[in-house]
């Protein structure tokens, strides 16, 4: 799992899309990823589940809205061990 920490003086991080690229190295036919939002209980503010990629496709998924997350949260990757390699890609903005 990869966790991606908020700093002390950020108030505010919205995301606005995610980006998802499966690039087959070996064996499987989908690989899939979440990406989850959690506050500094570690409760989930949001999430997004189980995104299937096709191999050598991009997934990229825009959010008009963007998903809000308050300072002292982070951004966790979740993923099996045995599953195939995906990048995540997270873009937003700190406020």
């Amino acid at each position: 799992m990869a966790i991606m920490r908020s700093c002390q003086f950020i108030k505010l991080f919205e995301v606005a899309t995610i980006t998802y690229n499966y690039f087959q190295t070996g064996g499987g036919t989908v690989g899939w990823r979440d990406a989850s939002g959690r506050d500094t209980n570690g409760t989930a503010v949001w999430r997004i589940q189980i995104v299937y990629v096709h191999p050598d496709q991009t997934k990229h998924l825009t959010f008009p809205t963007p998903l809000r997350l308050d300072a002292g949260g982070h951004v966790e990757i979740g993923f099996t061990s045995d599953g195939p390699e995906i990048f995540v890609s997270i873009n937003g903005r700190l406020i």
